[in-house]
């Protein structure tokens, strides 16, 4: 009588226990399922992320900032009219000249409202030779070719050893005018002091325009 309970009471706890294995077993494949939906959409971010950051790294190096205005400044120029210049022994200032340029662009860079082109790969052509300042609004053309909006043309005046002057404007590129001037009075100083005269005037040619009395803004 007793073993027969015994074993009634087995079967019965055996029958309590089968539910349990059997919601085990219909829930245990779900959660596989559910790993693979989490990897899945961790994954998609992650691609999204991804993309996004390429594009913002790509974006600006495609077109130039919006309102800038692309430039192409000419290596700097000398007229010599000193006595050693008209004999042809005055001593090599190439290096003072591509010091004056480079403080020309230097200043238009850190205004902010520029975006220099590189004259390098243009060709001068044939009236060039006798400098872009005396071309003819060849420099125009050229800037035109190079996509620019506007060029650059500095000249140092050398009357003297020791005196120099400079004149510097910028053209149009679309139709060869002169959108500015800005020119430096003779003062005392040798090729050293180049670089310094341009710093001086370049701020009078990188300034915004002012529209003058009766002239409408656009």
């Amino acid at each position: 009588m007793r073993q027969s309970c015994e074993q009634e009471s087995r079967a019965g706890s055996h029958h309590r226990q089968l539910p349990k294995r059997l919601r085990c077993r219909c829930s245990s494949p779900a959660r596989p399922a559910t790993l693979r939906s989490v990897l899945t959409a961790v994954l998609f971010v992650l691609f999204c992320c991804g993309a996004a950051c390429a594009a913002s790294s790509n974006g600006p190096s495609a077109s130039p900032p919006p309102g800038k205005i692309k430039i192409v400044v000419f290596p700097f120029e000398l007229e010599d009219s000193s006595a050693a210049g008209r004999a042809g022994s005055a001593p090599d200032v190439a290096p003072y000249l591509a010091r004056a340029t480079e403080e020309a662009r230097r200043v238009l860079l850190q205004s902010g409202r520029y975006i220099l082109i590189d004259p390098a790969g243009a060709d001068p052509g044939a009236e060039a030779g006798r400098g872009l300042r005396n071309c003819n609004g060849c420099a125009a053309a050229i800037a035109r070719k190079l996509a620019a909006d506007q060029s650059l043309i500095g000249v140092i005046l050398r009357p003297e050893m020791v005196e120099y002057g400079a004149k510097i404007w910028i053209t149009d590129a679309r139709d060869g005018r002169i959108r500015s001037t800005s020119i430096l009075p003779l003062s005392l100083g040798g090729p050293e002091s180049w670089a310094s005269g341009v710093r001086l005037l370049m701020p009078r040619l990188t300034a915004p325009a002012r529209p003058s009395a009766g002239t409408q803004q656009p």
